[in-house]
């Protein structure tokens, strides 16, 4: 049930002081008060606005509100009074028509006197019970922070004999809500409460919102403090407090009494009067581990203002720190019966109405409380309100009230059974609430809905557990305006992505998706008789009704059926994995790092890591000052755009400074180039682009030439504009390079030809009878080159912007493809690009079959064999990766871990060929402006139309953003260990390695670091991982460089604070040489020779790729100039089906190179390919 709590039966001032102590963190240990002084004698005397005098009476309760002197100006008062919120009429009947008269410091400060510091203003809140006084806090902290751009600090005078000192009033909040109680039963509860409290604290929770309660490490043991604020005898226990003994304080608050102390033999089972206070010291109790906690506000973007007259409404709350506890309060001003009608979801889920405890005030401000789970926090929070249909009614503030506990490192239940710990592991098998929700969501897809309903099911309908349902089919009736949503259907509507409507006269209007809680503009493309978009515009609200959904359809419109679908297909195959630890069905496995920070790593002769080349995310950088808000993210942490698209045929409709590309007419199929005539240069869009970004290089891509220069009635067809004529399609990109030019003062640095022509959608000469598709893309580009370089020597032009790199594909037909496509351009263009996306799988090296992307090895095969085809055949040129990321994404934690675990792995792979990559783009988009509906890029839109920050996806944009500096040699010790990749930066005294785990398994990486006669102040591992279904990041205090835990598919910082710079006594050039021949068959020995220049060789490694469908029965041995390596490499241990393309690494002592040196590779099984060695060898060199 709710609780109403009337506004009697609190205390004022306890109130006053625990709202006080709310917006500080606890840390320090909480000293003893004084005792009571005598009671002062009866004045009327108020204290001085800045002071607390001792001569204050026992029941005033006065406000001081501190503000940095150095944030105010002598205009903040004036710019408070007009927030919106204080121009609220309500607010201004409730605060008596003229704020200033109850807070003077905003007198004081329009009168400039903010070189004071702090204020002091009484708060009429004798008569405000702890929950009006906390939202009328919330009130006023919302306006602050509306026009003066900063937060108030709240603090309360306590009168003198009562004062405690400035360490408790300011650091301590007791979580109790106190009747009201004489000043002397006051006293005594404030001084039992804090007295001989330490600094290590328990949070207790409890199943009765009528108990509350703390518990804090003393000397002797626990001291644990408890309050039965409801009107019955409440039965306790506290199962961990069993076989102790406690001695008891009790306070009877509603006679002042105070009852005798006693000695409880089992304080685990035991009774508390209504109204009574207790205090327990518990003897020779565990110190608990969790020692120390912050609290963090945050509140919600919206105002008063915004929300009024509203039936639904959604208050975002950004939250960029984590918690381990966390309370939602609400703020509003109506009566009992509107407060009744509020529903309130978070994130999506009704909060349930018995767990909201209202606190009603028939004159003001009233409050809603209501704990939130941790496990439904996100960065970006959305508080969705169902509002009763009242003119008064008004919501004041939302707010969330967090607790993080600070340390990470260890947890110990066991100290109390109901303390806050963080995260645990789940057994293997155990699911989470949440994640037994989504597994009965799934079967009831499968046992309901693919039972009563038209299902698109995959052909292996005789295997369910393999089968996949791409589509609901579900015939509806408009009545009255909408369509009633099958309740059955709603609870899987979240396992699909799109929803397609089929009827008559279905473009006549807009529609809406409509939840319990909220509405969503369903945003649709199509025409009368079908059109399709993003299912995920309805807000599903998950529990045990699912009625109450429907969608809006326009006047006139005859929707007859809907269809559901989902592009990959929903399995049947529930993946547990995700709700659990993964990996935590493997032993861990150890691995050794070794680190040496005495010399320095040269990769291709550079010591620095080029940060230029890999802190990229997508865009241009032709970007005003509207786009500032979605790129100031990326570019705080370093990253800045790396490269962009620009269509063509935008120029017939968006045209260019007001004119709009025409076909000229005396001249079929040529543009009309006046529009490029007389161009004004753009001063401002140009101090934008500098002020934002600077001016870095950065690369762009042609695409989609003019509908009447390009082929048409092709095959495939022809959405690009595959152009007929290569002149004159390189004449308008050559052209337009020289407006841009004159407009904004310079163009990219690399020109791409063409978008991802590697596949007949982008390029549909591949499919088109009499063509040689690749070798007239070869000529396309060619022709591009020759016409841009000619006008624009200074621009790079390059390709193919490959779209898909799996050239093992087809017996290596793709991989042929391309080889071509480098002879046929040989000595034309300036670079080669590509792109590399990986698939969606949880754990990439865990399936059933093998993977298809490029993580789990294929990576590094695809370029090294390019590379050495490029060696062999004096084509050396700089490689662009101008889109790397995930086929798929959204806004879950499982979904976003998936591309931000990408992204990572990735990004230390690309770290580690820095001497062949000169631009890597991480295809993340700030916004994805023109699909309003979609939950992918960095920032999205919300229903409301506003722009967002998207969950989690910017914590990639963080975790790298102090990864700088010189590059110090680090590698895994065991060179079978090839799921495992390194990367190590110096800057200054801070040492910072990146390790990332592809294994299945979780490892403990043993760093062994050689520091020369320096030693490390402190370790920190920075850690991004997936743990039951939640991205985890947090900072954790190593005690060594041993043991340091990463989980399945994690990258983790491993920082090094060090007691000085390390004196650099070495230089180490890694060199990648590449052997005389590629796609050398199996089934015997593939030998090959690499020349080896001379020089000073310290040790060297050796990596060899091979391929095979359903990989390789038994070992790869290795000869090196007649001696055989002593390890022994199984490539595929486990016996999987599907394209297998990975390598091996072998350990080769120096003293067995040559200048010529032979290398010979033995798989006996037939069918696959040696497909390149790589033999990298460091050159040594030692400083003075």
């Amino acid at each position: 049930m709710r609780k109403h709590l009337p506004r009697n039966t609190r205390l004022a001032l306890v109130g006053c002081l625990l709202s006080c102590l709310l917006w500080t963190s606890c840390e320090k240990p909480q000293p003893e008060p004084s005792a009571p002084a005598p009671k002062p004698a009866t004045t009327d005397t108020k204290p001085a606005p800045n002071a607390v005098d001792s001569q204050v009476p026992a029941y005033s309760a006065d406000c001081l509100l501190e503000l940095d002197a150095t944030a105010i100006t002598q205009q903040a008062g004036e710019r408070l009074s007009q927030a919106s919120l204080i121009q609220e009429p309500s607010i201004q009947n409730y605060l008596g028509g003229d704020y200033r008269q109850l807070f003077p410091i905003l007198k004081a400060l329009q009168d400039k006197r903010a070189a004071q510091s702090t204020y002091a203003a009484p708060l009429p809140s004798d008569d405000l019970s702890f929950g009006q006084q906390q939202a009328l806090i919330d009130l006023l902290q919302n306006a602050a922070n509306e026009q003066l751009g900063t937060s108030i600090k709240l603090a309360y005078a306590l009168p003198a004999h009562y004062s405690l000192s400035e360490s408790v009033e300011l650091q301590m909040r007791a979580d109790l809500a106190l009747p009201l109680a004489p000043p002397t039963a006051y006293a005594q509860v404030m001084q039992s409460l804090f007295a001989g409290a330490g600094e290590q604290r328990i949070q207790l929770s409890s199943s009765a919102a009528d108990i509350q309660g703390l518990a804090y490490k003393t000397d002797t043991g626990l001291l644990v403090c408890l309050l039965n604020s409801g009107s019955e005898p409440m039965s306790l226990a506290i199962p961990a407090l069993a076989g102790k003994t406690a001695s008891a304080q009790s306070i009877d608050l509603a006679t002042e009494q105070q009852l005798s102390s006693t000695r409880i033999d089992n304080p685990a089972e035991f009774e508390l009067q209504a109204g009574q206070f207790l205090r327990l010291d518990v003897q020779h109790t565990p110190a608990p581990a969790n020692k120390r906690e912050k609290r963090y506000i945050y509140y919600g973007d919206a105002i008063a203002t915004q929300l009024k007259q509203q039936r639904h409404c959604t208050i975002p709350i950004g939250m960029p720190q984590a918690a381990t506890s966390s309370e939602l309060r609400v703020g509003a001003i109506g009566t009992s019966a509107e407060l009744e009608q509020v529903r309130i979801a978070f994130n999506g889920r009704i909060l349930p109405a018995d767990q909201l405890i209202i606190e009603s005030h028939t004159d003001g401000i009233s409050s809603i409380r209501v704990p939130i789970p941790v496990e439904q926090l996100q960065p970006n929070n959305q508080v969705a309100f169902a509002l009763p249909e009242s003119q008064s009614f008004l919501l004041t503030a939302a707010v969330l009230d967090n607790r993080m506990n600070l340390d990470t490192r260890t947890t110990d239940s066991s100290a109390l059974a109901v303390a806050a710990s963080p995260v645990q592991e789940l057994a293997p098998g155990e699911l989470p609430p949440a994640g037994q929700f989504e597994k009965e969501r799934l079967e009831s897809l499968w046992e309901v809905v693919a039972e009563r309903y038209e299902c698109k099911i995959d052909t292996q309908v005789n295997d369910r557990s393999n089968s996949r349902i791409f589509e609901v089919r579900f015939d509806v009736t408009v009545k009255d305006g909408k369509v009633d949503l099958p309740p059955d259907v709603v609870r899987v509507w979240p396992l699909f992505e799109s929803l397609a409507l089929e009827g008559d006269n279905l473009r006549s209007g807009s529609y809406k998706l409509v939840s319990p809680i909220g509405t969503g503009h369903y945003h649709v493309h199509g025409n009368d008789t079908w059109v399709t978009g993003h299912a995920t515009r309805l807000d599903v609200i998950d529990g045990d009704d699912y009625s109450d959904h429907y969608l809006t359809v326009p006047s006139g419109a005859k929707v007859e059926r809907m269809i559901l679908s989902s592009k990959l297909g929903v399995s049947q195959r529930f993946d547990a994995s995700i709700w659990s630890t993964l990996g935590s069905d493997k032993p861990i496995e150890p691995v050794t790092v070794q680190l040496d920070a005495t010399a320095l790593r040269g990769i291709g002769g550079e010591t620095n890591l080029l940060r230029e080349r890999f802190w990229r995310f997508a865009g241009s950088i032709h970007a005003s000052s509207r786009n500032a808000s979605v790129i100031q993210l990326p570019i705080d942490n370093g990253f800045v755009p790396g490269r962009g698209i620009f269509k063509l045929d935008g120029l017939l409709t968006w045209g260019f400074q007001g004119r709009k590309l025409q076909e000229d007419p005396n001249n079929p199929g040529k543009p009309d180039y006046s529009i490029f005539e007389n161009v004004t240069y753009e001063a401002s869009e140009v101090e934008a682009r500098k002020q934002l970004y600077g001016e870095p290089t950065w690369c762009n891509c042609f695409d989609n030439w003019p509908y009447f220069m390009a082929h048409q009635g092709t095959k495939v067809p022809n959405d690009r504009g595959t152009p007929i004529n290569y002149e004159d399609a390189a004449e308008l990109s050559s052209r337009y390079i020289q407006a841009e030019k004159d407009r904004l003062g310079k163009t990219a640095n690399w020109w791409e030809v063409k978008n991802e022509g590697t596949v007949s959608s982008e390029w549909v000469l591949h499919s088109e009878p009499g063509y040689d598709g690749w070798a007239e893309l070869a000529k396309f580009h060619i022709a591009m080159a020759e016409r841009i370089r000619a006008d624009h020597p200074e621009v790079k032009v390059g390709g193919p912007a490959s779209a898909w790199m799996a050239l093992d594909h087809a017996d290596f037909r793709v991989g042929q493809e391309q080889l071509d496509f480098m002879d046929d351009t040989k000595g034309k263009l300036d670079f080669y690009s590509h792109h590399f996306y990986e698939n969606t799988d949880l754990v990439l090296n865990g399936g059933e079959a093998h993977s298809g992307g490029y993580l789990t090895g294929r990576l590094e095969g695809v370029i090294d064999l390019l590379w050495n085809h490029g060696y062999l055949t004096d084509n050396i040129k700089p490689w662009l990766i101008t889109e790397y990321g995930t086929l798929g994404g959204g806004g879950s934690d499982p979904i976003q871990w998936v591309e931000i675990k990408n992204y990572n792995s990735y990004l230390v792979r690309y770290m580690n060929q820095q001497d062949k990559i000169h631009l890597t783009n991480a295809f993340i988009l700030p916004l994805v402006h023109w699909e309003k509906g979609t939950d992918q890029g960095l920032y999205i839109y919300n229903e409301d139309g506003e722009i967002v920050l998207n969950n989690k996806l910017y914590y990639y944009f963080e975790f790298w953003k102090d990864y700088k500096g010189k590059l110090l040699p680090v590698r895994v010790s065991e060179p079978d260990h090839t799921a495992v990749h390194t990367h190590a930066v110096l800057s200054g005294d801070t040492i910072r390695i990146a390790v990332n785990n592809m294994n299945a398994h979780r490892i403990h990486v043993n760093l062994q670091a050689a520091l020369g006669s320096l030693r490390a102040k402190s370790i920190t591992q920075h850690r991004l991982y997936l743990q039951n279904a939640a991205i985890v990041r947090e900072s954790i205090e190593l005690d060594s460089l041993t043991q340091i835990p990463l989980s399945v598919e994690e990258t983790s910082i491993i920082e090094i604070k060090l007691n000085g710079v390390p004196r650099i006594a070495q230089y180490r050039d890694e060199r990648t040489l590449y052997g005389d021949s590629i796609l050398e068959p199996t089934g015997g020995s593939a030998k090959f020779k690499v020349e080896v220049p001379q020089g000073k060789i310290l040790r060297a490694r050796l990596r060899v790729a091979a391929a095979r469908v359903n990989g390789f029965e038994g070992a790869m041995t290795v000869m090196v100039n007649g001696t055989k390596l002593e390890e022994k490499i199984e490539l595929t241990p486990e016996a999987k089906s599907g394209r297998y393309w990975g390598w091996a690494n072998f350990d080769v002592p120096a003293n067995l190179l040559k200048p010529e040196t032979s290398i010979s590779v033995r798989i006996n099984q037939e069918g696959g390919y040696i497909t390149s060695v790589a033999l990298i060898p460091e050159y040594a060199e030692f400083l003075r």
